[in-house]
């Protein structure tokens, strides 16, 4: 960071911030989108983390039976 030349208390120059990619956003909302497609399917709360390149999905049940429909309906072919 640089010093304002002729400043007298010395602030340092900011500089402006980044705005974020569309592309970025596209891709976040693109997650969004596969993540209630999972909620859809398999009936129950599911959470996406990472991107379209990398990350983990977390499938929530709340009993032995909402267990064994999220089996049957993954392992179903």
């Amino acid at each position: 960071a640089q010093l304002k030349s002729g400043s007298r208390t010395g602030q340092k120059k900011t500089e402006p911030q980044q705005a974020k990619q569309p592309d970025a956003d596209d891709a976040q909302l693109a997650v969004k989108d596969i993540e209630q497609q999972f909620i859809d399917a398999l009936g129950t709360k599911v959470e996406i983390k990472g991107n379209l390149e990398k990350g983990i999905v977390y499938i929530s049940y709340f009993s032995q039976a909402d267990l064994d429909a999220l089996y049957n309906k993954i392992a179903a072919k």
